[in-house]
């Protein structure tokens, strides 16, 4: 499935859930999985995002989310 460019293997989206169930191991494993992960960033400093950011990308997830 071809969703705004993105190539996902299934229509689903892991939803951005703020103050802490959203972590990049979820958005990671959704992604993996072939859907669409996100991350909470809200209440995240630039510099917590950013690192919560890098830490999706070394997990593995080449198409992820981030929800302000």
């Amino acid at each position: 499935m071809d969703l705004l460019g993105l190539s996902l293997r299934w229509p689903l989206v892991g939803a951005p859930m703020g103050a802490g169930p959203s972590t990049p191991a979820l958005a990671a494993a959704v992604s993996g999985a072939g859907g669409l992960g996100f991350l909470a960033g809200a209440y995240l400093s630039a510099e917590a995002l950013a690192h919560e950011i890098s830490e999706t990308r070394r997990l593995g997830a080449s198409s992820f989310g981030v929800n302000l």
